[in-house]
């Protein structure tokens, strides 16, 4: 799986709201901030394939950034 600009940008807004975010499967994320006062929802234009959660998206985002253009496989115990 390939995340689109578009994907990759609203991950980075996500991260401003909660540092960590559980991702569904399907093509709809939300989130809401640690003290429940601001939350989010976006309708992706990749589709998500299983469930997941990334402890700290910001890193999470760092490390993607570093690659030209990231394919992210999913298995049952990790996401590679």
């Amino acid at each position: 799986m390939k995340l689109s600009p578009r994907t990759v940008q609203i991950l980075k807004n996500f991260s401003h709201i909660n540092p960590s975010l559980k991702f569904d499967e399907g093509s709809v994320i939300k989130t809401i901030s640690p003290n429940k006062t601001m939350m989010a929802k976006a309708n992706l234009d990749d589709v998500i394939p299983q469930t997941f959660s990334i402890y700290d998206l910001s890193r999470f985002l760092g490390v993607v950034s570093l690659f030209e253009d990231p394919d992210f496989s999913f298995n049952e115990k990790s996401l590679s």
